[in-house]
């Protein structure tokens, strides 16, 4: 939404006179978000803010020509919460649609598609970013309690795909006409899911440890994972900053890497130190 202009309204709840003003978004502070500035070209005195049955109804009129397509987005204010001298606080909610003139339809309005978004992107980093490179831990560096390393590993990365898919599943339901980078954030999604599919495969057609093919099978096996995992976390970035979400998201991600990261390479090194003992 950054480089836009906005309509926002307010009614306070002691039920004084709504206010309607543009705002143009510079970035994701209130204060680079100066209220009175924009570039809609707006009907004078047209605005109007009015509150029916506790719903909030925002109208205004614009002076342009008619669009075949128009992409809207809704969003919403913190509960109990108004703008301090007319700067607005950040958001708690939002959703998306588009808007057919010449037909009169509207598709993929109403909070669900924001809801579902969400949902896509819990589920994916939950069991594609989070628990794959946990089970990742558990193949490489555990395998001296066997079988449980085995067990362990199967039920992490069984259950990252599953929650991994009914993710990506999601994904492709969402309404995402005009949105940046969605065709390169879809592309890496498929290929990410054709990578745990063949992984699933491995599982089935896994050769015994004595078989002559069973290093091949290792390195298909090890380099596909590797290879998912690091498109994943990847897709991930892309798909936070896609929705616009608060840099404490990529944040807390980050921190989940840096200390995944920290724990690889302690295990790693006390891996080979262990093998260098023997």
């Amino acid at each position: 939404m950054t480089g836009n202009s906005v309509m926002a309204g307010w009614i306070s709840s002691n039920g004084g006179t709504g206010v309607v003003k543009q705002y143009y978004l510079g970035g994701y502070s209130s204060g680079s978000c100066p209220p009175d500035q924009g570039s809609l070209p707006l009907v004078a005195n047209t605005s109007v803010i009015v509150s029916q049955s506790s719903q909030l109804y925002l109208a205004f009129q614009l002076n342009t020509t008619m669009p075949q397509w128009s992409h809207l987005i809704y969003a919403v204010g913190p509960s109990g919460s108004l703008p301090s001298n007319n700067y607005l606080p950040e958001h708690s909610s939002k959703a998306s649609s588009s808007v057919e003139y010449s037909a009169g339809t509207v598709s993929g309005a109403g909070s669900g598609s924001s809801d579902k978004a969400r949902w896509h992107g819990f589920l994916v980093a939950l069991g594609w970013g989070i628990l794959m490179p946990v089970g990742i831990m558990m193949a490489r560096y555990f395998k001296k309690y066997d079988p449980f390393w085995f067990y362990a590993h199967i039920s992490i990365q069984g259950a990252g795909f599953v929650l991994g898919l009914v993710g990506i599943i999601i994904g492709f339901s969402l309404n995402d006409d005009g949105v940046d980078n969605i065709d390169v954030h879809k592309a890496i999604g498929i290929i990410i899911l054709v990578f745990g599919a063949l992984q699933i495969k491995a599982f089935f057609i896994r050769p015994v440890k004595t078989s002559k093919i069973r290093r091949y099978w290792n390195w298909y096996h090890h380099n596909i994972g590797r290879a998912a995992v690091i498109l994943s976390i990847v897709n991930i970035f892309i798909g936070l900053d896609i929705a616009s979400e608060s840099t404490g998201w990529s944040v807390g991600y980050g921190i989940f890497l840096a200390l995944w990261g920290l724990s690889c390479i302690f295990l790693e090194v006390k891996l080979w130190m262990a093998g260098r003992d023997h």
